[in-house]
């Protein structure tokens, strides 16, 4: 039996699970979530709080959101790149401390997720080997890619989620226009424009472009409610409640499409493509109901591209909190598998 610590570190919180582990079952000795700014961003102290009177793990596995490339932090807008994992592990007294991109947890997770924790969107014929896609759309968007070795999944990063927009039709142009004019500080990506916080831009662009289609009540309520305009939308637009929200959910899930099958072209996930986040997942049955992914993913493609793209299974993950999960499947590969 195994002691080893996993580290969830996120923008505003750090959290630390200490388990006991074998091949076939964990146990947990103590988990503890701190405020980030509680330590001054001092993720070593943080570990050192964690660990007083603990016994030591083996090893660590730490996922945090940024850029990692050979298990050093190349890009974090939270906590920079000062944290050292060689010199850590050597002050903590752990043989080695890793470092994950916070989705590549996501991803060693969905490889054990059983059949009651995702919808299938598209059934497809799934290649049990092939290349799988995980995408999230969250405040940001998260993405990471599986290749299958020949015994199971290597989860590899990727920050694809930052890649440029292109609009694709003249009311996209009219949109993109619209983005440019007002929101001068914003990058124009996918993953600016349609995460859960900014998916409200749809409603606004709407809103100033058909102003005869405005509804007063509808709007006065949205434009009251700053921080939750997103939600706002989309419940009046699945519900149908406001012609405006209505077609904003179609205009957001027609550029969630245009993305997901920029990706689909790019790695040809025959071994599925998953989908994640908070407002996915929440929403899965209205998504699948509704045309607004599908039109936006077959948009402008070639005819040739259409049964192959038919063919990959599309998934929409209901569970959330994988990424202690995914660390654990991880932490399990290097003791147990290597």
């Amino acid at each position: 039996m195994s002691i080893i610590l996993i580290g969830d570190i996120s923008t505003t919180h750090i959290r630390y699970s200490l388990f006991h582990i074998t091949e076939i079952e964990d146990s947990l000795i103590k988990s503890e979530n701190y405020p980030s700014d509680d330590f001054n961003l001092d993720i070593l102290l943080t570990i050192q709080v964690f660990l007083q009177d603990q016994p030591r793990p083996i090893i660590a596995v730490f996922s945090i959101c940024g850029i990692i490339i050979n298990n050093k932090i190349l890009a974090n807008d939270r906590y920079g790149t000062g944290f050292d994992p060689d010199v850590a592990a050597e002050v903590l007294g752990i043989s080695k401390i890793y470092l994950l991109n916070d989705f590549q947890n996501i991803g060693y997770a969905v490889t054990k997720l059983s059949s009651n924790e995702f919808f299938v969107m598209n059934r497809g014929c799934q290649n049990p080997t092939g290349i799988i896609l995980c995408v999230s759309i969250g405040t940001g968007i998260g993405q990471c890619f599986l290749l299958h070795n020949g015994k199971d999944y290597n989860v590899l990063p990727s920050e694809g989620g930052h890649q440029d927009y292109s609009p694709k039709t003249a009311v996209d142009k009219k949109f993109y226009d619209f983005v440019c004019r007002n929101y001068t500080k914003l990058s124009l990506t996918y993953s600016s424009l349609i995460n859960e916080q900014n998916a409200n831009m749809f409603y606004h662009f709407l809103r100033e472009e058909y102003t005869d289609k405005v509804n007063s009540n509808f709007d006065e309520i949205f434009m009251r409610d700053q921080s939750n305009q997103t939600k706002i939308m989309i419940e009046a637009g699945f519900n149908k409640k406001d012609v405006l929200a209505a077609q904003g959910v179609k205009m957001w899930l027609n550029h969630v499409g245009y993305y997901l099958a920029n990706l689909f072209m790019n790695f040809l996930p025959s071994g599925g493509f998953y989908l994640l986040g908070e407002t996915i997942s929440k929403n899965y049955e209205r998504i699948i109901k509704h045309s607004g992914i599908r039109e936006g993913f077959y948009c402008g493609r070639a005819n040739i591209l259409h049964k192959t793209m038919k063919e990959v299974p599309i998934y929409i993950v209901k569970s959330e909190n994988l990424g202690t999960r995914g660390a654990m499947v991880y932490t399990k590969h290097i003791l147990f598998n290597s």
